[in-house]
This record gives C-alpha cells, structure tokens and sequence, in this order.
C-alpha cells in the first residue's frame, strides 16, 4: 500500500509513544520493572509489529489507532487481553511429561550453581 499522511503520522506517535514509555520504565526501581514485564513484552511486541507492518494497513484500518491517544497502549491492551493461553496449564503439561521424568533421572548432579 501507499504510504500516507495517516501512515507517517501514526508512525510518529507510536515513536514518541514507545520512547515515553521506555523513559518511564528507566525512572522505575529494578523490583517495579521486573513487576512490569508482562506489560513491556506486550507494548514492545505490538510496537515491534506494527511499526513493521504499518505499509501492510489502509488508511481506514489506520483512523481509530489514530485517535487513541496511546494507540500502542491501546493495542498492547486489547492484545493481552486476548491471549487466552492458559500457561499453568502449559506448564503443568511439561512438568509432568514423561520426557522431562526420563531426562531428569539421567543427568548425573554436576557442580553446585551457588
């Protein structure tokens, strides 16, 4: 697709979307970050997907991000609250797969990680 009027100006918001809140990441303490990292996953994957896929829309696919004040916000939002895996569910399946029972019984103890 053509670039537009509306691709350059929703390019640069989400731009100057990304680096504010990257900024307000750095002013958090570790702990917060580390709280935070769900949330930053989210907004750097859709950042990374829309920014490089933005030629990919319509103008009219564009006009409500164009809108939302925080269109990644918006987007990492909606995204999270669409992933409907259940990762306890993931995980409990691999921890109890009889390929990880078999590897476990045959690794020899090494050297202590402390």
């Amino acid at each position: 697709m053509a670039w537009t009027k509306a691709h350059e100006e929703l390019f640069k918001k989400i731009n100057q979307e990304m680096d504010d809140y990257a900024r307000s990441m750095w002013d958090l303490r570790g702990y917060a970050v580390y709280g935070k990292a769900n949330e930053i996953a989210a907004m750097e994957f859709c950042y990374n997907q829309l920014a490089g896929k933005l030629h990919d829309y319509s103008v009219k696919e564009l006009e409500p991000l164009l809108k939302q004040e925080k269109p990644l916000e918006f987007l990492s939002r909606h995204w999270t609250s669409e992933q409907t895996i259940d990762l306890g569910a993931e995980f409990d399946q691999i921890f109890r797969s009889s390929n990880r029972q078999e590897e476990c019984e045959q690794q020899k103890p090494g050297p202590s990680m402390a």
